[in-house]
């Protein structure tokens, strides 16, 4: 007769097959131990099907094991095929467009090299990853694994080089938009489409692109090799290195992109009466608000910057687009409070309601209150009045 004593802990890696049979640890009445197979209704197994039933477990974690082998192959030859694929692109992109571009006569005023003065590191580096990989296959598959991630690892500080690229990737498209009004420049671009070759701008997003299309695949890599295997820490390390190249380049793409964004707003706002480029200043969000000036409420543009608000309206001339300043508040953290603008307040307030009415609901407005003063601002919509309240907030 046995005497089965069930553990307390019944973790499920440890003690539920694959196939949601439960395995429990018991000893019989010499003290030998044993495991007993239940059902997951806790149905126990026979003596005699148990050996049967093992022999199943086994051989599905086998052929798990062998599922995953077969997805990390895939992947690997994925890697190496679409690095070949992207290489050729940019091959494409020299052939087609680089070449004849830059032999243009008014090519410099056209800013060409502009565009392309970044795609020949890139194409070498990725020439050489290229062909790395491609001899990784020529090894033995179970090579492959470590192989990959080592090469990866090498790599990634020269995968960074493309991050100048993306920094002006915004600035390369309007060169792009420009020169397509040349007539010349639309020849070249029609020779293109008759070799049955994609666009510029599908080749000029490729860079971009690209690295983050390795990271996804050293992360479904991670995910199909088993922890206790050897390779597993220096794919890890692969996945991290190649996030760490796609993180660089995001957040220098940011600070570039920022940096534009200071200066398109300072040409387009006249008379900002103080020092306004400031390192570290940068653009969260910008929209129409309707905003206290001089005692009046008027239609603003207003831009939220990370440690102030500025508010800016339209000249009399119609066909000029620039804009004047009207106010800004510096929003450092204890200095203000954000609060709703009810109907009441709006009445009792000194403010001059235009005569026409057609002024938005005064429901969607909000308060900035500092020490000594309230400026009041009232959005379109409720949804816009949330997302400036929660954007101010958040800058402080």
């Amino acid at each position: 007769m046995l005497n089965i004593g069930i553990e307390k802990e019944k973790k499920k890696d440890n003690n539920t097959s694959n196939n949601g049979l439960l395995q429990i640890k018991g000893k019989d009445n010499d003290g030998a131990s044993h495991r007993s197979l239940y059902t997951a209704k806790g149905q126990k197994i026979r003596r005699r099907d148990a050996d049967h039933i093992s022999d199943i477990t086994k051989d599905f974690d086998v052929l798990l094991q062998a599922e995953n082998e077969k997805q990390c192959t895939y992947l690997i030859k994925e890697m190496a095929s679409t690095e070949s694929a992207y290489v050729t692109s940019l091959e494409n992109l020299k052939k087609a467009y680089q070449v004849p571009l830059s032999q243009l006569k008014n090519a410099k005023a056209l800013n060409i090299d502009e565009i392309f003065v970044h795609i020949d590191p890139i194409l070498i580096n990725h020439i050489s990853l290229k062909n790395k990989l491609h001899e990784i296959l020529e090894l033995p598959r179970p090579l492959w694994p470590n192989s990959v991630a080592s090469t990866l690892i090498s790599a990634a500080p020269t995968l960074r080089e493309c991050s100048p690229f993306i920094e002006r990737f915004n600035n390369i498209l309007e060169i792009v938009n420009e020169i397509a009004k040349d007539k010349k420049v639309q020849k070249i671009f029609e020779q293109a489409r008759e070799m049955n070759l994609l666009d510029i701008q599908s080749y000029l997003i490729m860079p971009v692109q690209r690295i983050p299309r390795l990271e996804l695949l050293l992360r479904d890599l991670l995910k199909r090799t088993n922890r206790k295997q050897p390779e597993y820490e220096m794919i890890e390390k692969a996945m991290k290195d190649v996030k760490e190249v796609v993180l660089f380049c995001n957040s220098r793409k940011r600070a570039v992109d920022s940096e534009n964004e200071i200066s398109q707003v300072l040409l387009q706002v006249k008379n900002i009466p103080f020092e306004f480029d400031k390192e570290g200043r940068k653009l969260e969000y910008k929209g129409k608000l309707k905003a206290q000036v001089k005692g009046r409420l008027i239609s603003t543009s207003t831009f939220l910057f990370n440690d102030l608000i500025l508010w800016s309206t339209y000249g009399n001339n119609v066909l000029d687009d620039s804009l004047s300043y009207c106010g800004h508040a510096f929003l450092s953290k204890g200095t203000f409070k954000v609060l709703p603008t009810t109907q009441e307040e709006l009445l009792n307030s000194k403010i001059r309601l235009p005569k026409s009415r057609e002024i938005w609901k005064s429901e969607f407005g909000f308060t900035l209150k500092f020490k000594n003063e309230e400026i009041i601002f009232i959005a379109r919509t409720d949804e816009e009045k949330n997302i400036w309240t929660e954007k101010i907030k958040s800058t402080i």
